[in-house]
């Protein structure tokens, strides 16, 4: 196999350069820090990964945490891989592993247990929390992602170290086959893509569940108003969940 470094370095030469935030200046950003640093050991130390993949103690984590059951908080607590900025939470756990509790909390809550869930398509997948979150409330089936080339390298990593090797497979956002799945589910990430992409994705994707974790304004468009017009275009009725943070919202639905 191909090491991190040789596979970062392939990475940078195929990607273009992009203006700054875009999603190529990111993928570039990324690559370079694998190949300067040898590896991901540090990788959430990065300030790249602060601005857009990790989320640490803050005050909105906080206000999440406590919208987690107890019994539940305890399985939020971050394995420490790649290096992760503190402080934590009480039980061990950053900002992203409280958001990824927290989101599983609603599914079973709003759409089915867990472990009933058979497989799911996740567009963007951050470096990889959520399957370890689902992998410890007994996740059973395929979970497949929609992502970067370089963020597949960071979470094929990732998830490596914590033993979850069988379970999580990609897809590569220059190739988006017509696919189905128990559950399509983002946080974020849908309503940070290009329009082209976002209605590409849900064109292509068949869900029987939807699950969105977005925010409530993106550049400047009003992304509640985009998602509820989908899922009636779908024949879906809209669902909703207001989490702590005002600036963000949940919107899922079920066909029937």
């Amino acid at each position: 196999m191909k090491s991190l470094t040789t596979r970062a370095n392939e990475i940078l030469k195929d990607t273009p350069n992009g203006e700054r935030f875009s999603w190529n200046y990111k993928q570039r950003k990324f690559a370079a820090h694998v190949i300067k640093d040898r590896g991901l050991d540090n990788f959430l130390q990065w300030s790249e990964s602060r601005e857009s993949i990790y989320s640490g103690w803050t005050k909105e984590a906080k206000e999440e945490r406590l919208a987690i059951p107890e019994a539940l908080r305890q399985l939020s607590q971050d394995p420490g891989t790649g290096n992760p900025p503190g402080p934590m939470s009480p039980e061990g756990a950053s900002g992203t592993y409280i958001r990824q509790t927290y989101v599983a909390y609603q599914i079973m809550n709003n759409i089915a247990p867990i472990e009933d869930i058979r497989s799911i398509i996740e567009f963007g997948g951050g470096y990889g929390a959520l399957p370890v979150v689902l992998n410890r409330l007994g996740f059973p089936g395929e979970h497949l992602v929609y992502d970067l080339p370089i963020m597949h390298l960071i979470r094929e990593w990732y998830l490596g170290k914590q033993g979850i090797t069988d379970t999580v497979s990609v897809i590569n956002t220059d190739y988006l086959p017509k696919s189905s799945s128990d559950l399509v589910i983002s946080i974020h990430g849908i309503n940070e893509a290009p329009e082209d992409i976002r209605v590409n994705f849900l064109k292509n994707v068949f869900g029987k569940h939807y699950f969105f974790f977005i925010h409530k304004i993106w550049d400047k468009e009003n992304m509640i108003d985009w998602f509820g017009d989908w899922f009636l275009s779908e024949g879906i009725a809209p669902k909703t969940i207001t989490p702590p943070n005002r600036h963000q919202y949940i919107l899922y639905g079920s066909r029937k």
